[in-house]
This record gives C-alpha cells, sequence and structure tokens, in this order.
C-alpha cells in the first residue's frame, strides 16, 4: 500500500494527523500542496511558529495540541535525529524512517520502532 492511497482511503475518521516540521510555513506549505498532501493534516506547526527549534519538545507538543491529541496517545514520525530527540522529550512514541543520516546509539535507546520507509510504517502501525 502506498502511503498516500492510505490517506486517502483511512485518513478521515480513524486517526488525525498533525506536522510538526522545522521548516518555514510558506515553503512547507508550497511543499505539501504541490505533492498533495496539505490537507491530510489536521494541524500544522512549522519551524518558525515556535520560540525553540527541535531538539526541543516545543513543537511537538503544539502539534499534539493542535490536533487535540495527548502525546502519550501520538506516535511520531521523524527522518532526523533532532527530531526524533524533539517527539521523545514531548512524551511521543518515536518511529524513524532514516533519510540522510542513521540515528546514532544513543537515540535508537528510546526508539519505538525503525522503518526503511513510509510504507513499512503503514505496516508496521496498521498492519
Amino acid at each position: 500500500v502506498k502511503l498516500d492511497e492510505h490517506l486517502e482511503t483511512n485518513h478521515k475518521g480513524l486517526y488525525v494527523i498533525g506536522l510538526a516540521t522545522s521548516s518555514r510555513q510558506i515553503h512547507a506549505e508550497q511543499s505539501l500542496k504541490r505533492a498533495g498532501l496539505y490537507d491530510y493534516f489536521d494541524g500544522k506547526v512549522f519551524g518558525d511558529t515556535v520560540k525553540e527549534g527541535k531538539p526541543s519538545p516545543e513543537i511537538y507538543l503544539k502539534a499534539c495540541k493542535s490536533i487535540g491529541i495527548e502525546p502519550e496517545d501520538a506516535v511520531a514520525l521523524e527522518d532526523a535525529p533532532s527530531g526524533a530527540i524533539s517527539a521523545h522529550a514531548a512524551g511521543m512514541r518515536v518511529i524513524v524512517v532514516p533519510d540522510l543520516v542513521q540515528p546514532p546509539e544513543e537515540v535508537k535507546q528510546f526508539l519505538w520502532k525503525q522503518a526503511e520507509d513510509l510504507e513499512r510504517v503503514i505496516e508496521m502501525i496498521w498492519g
């Protein structure tokens, strides 16, 4: 199952999705709209809308609040060690999907899961 197909079929009603990106709002919105993903996010927090960037938990705490979910009931998908640290510090379960850098051992210790790609994440969470 491809991520976009899964979102289209299952998103509304089953779960809510928040975005916690370090990117500036104008750039993130343009990229998400261009990729056709913008409307899948129920809440969005951008790097230029928080005082402290990752690895501070602020962005994830705000993202959880924006979708009405307690951090301990949420799962964060991250591709960078600083983001994984941020989500963990917020109290979330963390799945890392490495992009450019594999997570260091100190990050691997607190990960809930690690996936090769987003399609694997779907299998891990929803079977």
